[in-house]
C-alpha cells in the first residue's frame, strides 16, 4: 500500500508541474536542453525552416536582411541556443542601403523625399530650358534606377535674310536661350526697328527683325508762328533726328515741344504758340443740359438760339426794308422827271409860243403823283 502511495503522489506533482507550464503562457513544452522560436528582426528574418519551433542547445542561427537592407557594422548577425533554454542576446540591426546624391543636372536641379532605399528624387530644368527623359528615380536596391534626365536649352525659329542689310550668321546648329542676334544696313540705309533682338524662354524672339530704308526728313514749312526753333534747325533730317521748339515770350505752347524724323520721312505737326491772355479765358459754365427745341416744320435742335439773335435779324429787315423804298422811290421820281420833261417837249412843238409867265389854256399840268410830292 505504501509504495501504491508514493507512485501516485509522484503522478500528482507531474501533473501540478504541466498545468502550472500551461498557466505560464507557454506554447510549447520544452524538454530541458531545448530553445524556441528565435527572436524576430526587423527588415530582416532568420535563415532557418520556418516550420521549426524547437532548437537544441547549441544550436547557431544567422539572420539576413531583406533587399535594400545590410547589417548594421559591428553587430553579429548570429544568436546560439544556450543550456538554459534561452538565446543568446539579440543586437542585429538592418539598415536601409544608401543610393548616395542624386547626380548633378546641368541647367536644373533636384528635390528629393530621401537618398535611401525607397526614397525619390524629382529633376527641374531652369528657365530657357526643357527637360529631356523621366523627371523622377527611385532609390532601389544597387543605386538611382533609370537614366538621368537632362535639361536642353530652348531654341528659336532661323532668322530671315533683311532686305537692303545683314542678318547676323548663325554661330551653332540652333538659336538657342538668351543668343543675341544684331542686324547692320548697307551704306545711305536707316535701321529701322531694334537693332537687336533676343531668343526668349518661350521660343520666341523678343521683336521682329528690323528693316533698312532711305529716311530723309525736311524742315517743315510754314515755320511756327509767334515761336522759333531752338534745336535741330536742319534743314535735312535722318530717322528719329528732332526738332525742338521754344515760343515767344508772352504765348503759351500747345502740343510737344519737340517733333520727330519718322521712317516715313515726314515729321508730325509742329506745336501751337498762343497767346498767353487767350489761355486765360476762363470757360463758361454750363448748366445742366436741356432738351432739344422743337419748331414746326423743322428737326428739333439740341442748341437754344441766342437772346441777341432775334433782335438783330429785326433791325436788319428792317433797315433793307427801308433802303429798298428809298431806291425805288428814287428810280420812280427819275422815271416820272423823264417821262414829263419828253412830253412837255412835245407839246412846246406844236403849239404857239405864249408867255412864260402863263401857261396855254389848252395845256393844263397834270398834277404829280403821291409818291412824287412824298420825294418834293
Amino acid at each position: 500500500m505504501e509504495g501504491g502511495a508514493a507512485t501516485r503522489l509522484s503522478g500528482d506533482l507531474l501533473l501540478t508541474a504541466a498545468l502550472l507550464l500551461l498557466q505560464s503562457g507557454a506554447g510549447v513544452i520544452l524538454v530541458s536542453g531545448e530553445c524556441g522560436e528565435p527572436p524576430r528582426l526587423n527588415d530582416g528574418f532568420p535563415d532557418i525552416d520556418l516550420t521549426q519551433t524547437s532548437f537544441p542547445v547549441g544550436t547557431r542561427i544567422r539572420y539576413r536582411c531583406n533587399e535594400g537592407f545590410s547589417l548594421a557594422e559591428g553587430k553579429s548577425p548570429l544568436i546560439t541556443c544556450q543550456a538554459d533554454s534561452s538565446w543568446t542576446a539579440f543586437v542585429t540591426v538592418c539598415e536601409a542601403n544608401s543610393c548616395g546624391a542624386p547626380p548633378d543636372l546641368l541647367n536644373g536641379y533636384y528635390k528629393t523625399t530621401s537618398v535611401v532605399f525607397g526614397g525619390i528624387v524629382t529633376y527641374y530644368c531652369n528657365e530657357g530650358y526643357n527637360l529631356v527623359g523621366k523627371d523622377t528615380q527611385n532609390c532601389i536596391a544597387h543605386g538611382w534606377d533609370g537614366r538621368t534626365p537632362v535639361c536642353d536649352a530652348v531654341t528659336c525659329d532661323d532668322l530671315p535674310p533683311i532686305e537692303n542689310g545683314k542678318t547676323p550668321p548663325l554661330l551653332q546648329e540652333n538659336w538657342e536661350y538668351e543668343n543675341a542676334a544684331t542686324f547692320t544696313c548697307n551704306p545711305t540705309y536707316t535701321l529701322i526697328g531694334e537693332r537687336t533682338i533676343y531668343c526668349r524662354a518661350n521660343g520666341t524672339w523678343s521683336d521682329i527683325p528690323p528693316k533698312c530704308k532711305v529716311v530723309e526728313c525736311f524742315r517743315p514749312d510754314p515755320p511756327i508762328t509767334n515761336g522759333r526753333i531752338i534745336a535741330g534747325l536742319g534743314p535735312k533730317y535722318k530717322y528719329r533726328e528732332t526738332i525742338i521748339y521754344q515760343c515767344n515770350e508772352g504765348f503759351r505752347m500747345v502740343g510737344n515741344d519737340s517733333i520727330e524724323c519718322g521712317e516715313n520721312s515726314m515729321f508730325p505737326k509742329a506745336p501751337l504758340c498762343i497767346s498767353d491772355e487767350a489761355s486765360t479765358v476762363m470757360p463758361t459754365t454750363r448748366g445742366p443740359a436741356e432738351p432739344p427745341v422743337t419748331v414746326p416744320g423743322r428737326a428739333p435742335t439740341d442748341q437754344k438760339p441766342s437772346p441777341t439773335s432775334a433782335p438783330k435779324k429785326d433791325i436788319g429787315l428792317i433797315l433793307g426794308l427801308v433802303l429798298g423804298l428809298g431806291a425805288a422811290s428814287f428810280v420812280g421820281f427819275g422815271i416820272a422827271y423823264w417821262f414829263l420833261s419828253k412830253k412837255k417837249r412835245g407839246n412846246s412843238e406844236t403849239a404857239e409860243k405864249v408867255p412864260m409867265s402863263s401857261p396855254p389854256k389848252d395845256v393844263q399840268a397834270e398834277p404829280f403823283s403821291d409818291e412824287l410830292r412824298e420825294v418834293h
